[in-house]
Order: structure tokens, then sequence, then C-alpha cells
């Protein structure tokens, strides 16, 4: 459930549609060019059918744990905000990608769906449900993404500082592990982006979400509400951007 109050800030607060405001060429270009695209891109079609095909499946998983639809609903993102995090990452073209929490794996698909030879690392608590998601996305064998067996977050994080974007699936994350991705992000020599999904989930995620963007070890930041971005590049000046979307 949308917590009302600080939705109603970021509606009043929000602008820089059609790139209004923005003075960055680069931020500028990723507003009206990326975010504001409205054409499907390859891989929408093949990974939102799948996605209907379980949210309406009253079949178990192979765990026994939940049903595929409940599963499903519950750990999946809005098919906009997974379309724009496959949009950004594919601009941004990174090297390594790292995805901490739970997440039903569509998520996963469009971050892999990006490009087949950029490594994506997921790290999470029901890797097996993932792996079944993925599974039925018969169409691409996502050959890039690697399970790894350690669900904690915090040693992950540390031992993958060459990634340079980050997912974060699940925003209470970041309170226990604010101070590991301060590290993650300041320490990062190339550019980097950070992708916070429900940032306002809690008053506690919408805290340290706040603090991370005050905490200036990133170039930018935007907020979508729904869906936070952090970038860290050197062309750019600092920019905190709350975006209607």
């Amino acid at each position: 459930m949308v917590r009302f109050i600080p939705y109603l800030k970021y509606l009043l607060k929000s602008k820089h549609k059609y790139g209004f405001g923005i003075h960055s060429p680069y931020l500028f270009h990723l507003q009206t060019v990326i975010v504001e695209e409205e054409l499907p891109y390859y891989c929408y079609f093949n990974i939102e059918r799948v996605r209907k095909q379980c949210a309406e499946s009253s079949e178990k998983l192979e765990d026994g744990s939940s049903s595929l639809g409940e599963f499903t609903k519950g750990k999946s993102h809005k098919a906009k905000y997974d379309q724009l995090t496959f949009r950004l990452a594919n601009y941004f073209s990174p090297n390594k990608m790292l995805l901490l929490g739970d997440d039903s794996g569509f998520t996963t698909a469009y971050l892999a769906s990006h490009h087949k030879k950029t490594s994506l690392k997921v790290s999470s608590l029901v890797t097996k449900q993932q792996k079944e998601i993925l599974g039925r996305n018969r169409w691409s064998r996502f050959s890039n993404v690697e399970f790894l067996p350690d669900g904690n977050y915090k040693k992950v994080l540390n031992e993958n500082t060459d990634c340079d974007l980050l997912y974060i699936a699940d925003s209470e994350i970041i309170e226990d592990c604010i101070d590991d991705l301060s590290r993650w992000l300041a320490g990062n020599s190339k550019d980097a982006m950070v992708i916070v999904r429900e940032p306002y989930k809690t008053e506690q995620s919408e805290n340290q979400w706040k603090k991370l963007i005050t905490q200036n070890i990133a170039d930018a930041s935007l907020d979508f509400f729904h869906l936070g971005v952090l970038i860290k590049k050197s062309e750019l000046t600092k920019s905190n951007l709350i975006v209607k979307y």
C-alpha cells in the first residue's frame, strides 16, 4: 500500500516532465529520451506475457511454499518501473550488475535482457523461485545470470565492488546496509548507478534513501517515488531531481 503523505508530497514537488528545468545535457537526454520513451523495446512483450500467465496461475511452486500467482503478485514490481529499469540499464551500459533482495524474477529478466554479455549477479532469499520464473521465459536462457548462494547482503556488496550497476529490490536493505552501500558507491572509481525499488515503502527506508541523497556520494539522484536512482558520473554537477512519472 502506498503511503499517502509521502506520495502527496511527491505529487506536489515532482516536475521536469519533458526535461523542463533540467540543465545538465546528460540528465536532459536521460529524461526526454530514456525515461519518457513510450515505444516498446524488443523484450517487453515476451516478459509481460509470462508475467500475466504467472500472475493468473494457481499452480504451486516447485518448493510448495505458495502458488505461482501469489508469488508473482507479492514479489513483482509494476511493469512500467521494470521497463524503466531496463531502459536505464540499456542507456547506462554497465559492465557488471548486481541485484540484492527478493524479486519475482521479472526485474531480473529485464536487467538480464539489457545485454547478454553483461553479467548479472543475484543475491536473494528466494533464488529457487526466481530460477523457476526465469525458466518459464523459454525464449531466453539468461546465461548471463548468476545466483549467489549467500543471502548476506552486506557480504555480497563488499565482495562485488567491481559492479557498476546495483539494483536493490527491497528498500529495507538500505537500512541494514547503509554504511556498506555508501562505501560501495564512494569507493567505486568508475561511473556507477544504484536503483532502489520503493524507497518510500516505510518511514525508515524513506529516511535512509534521503540520507543517501544528502551524503554527496552520488552526483545526481532521480526520484520517481516508486523508484529511486543514484548516478555517479564525473561530468555531472550535483543534481537532485524529483521527476513526474
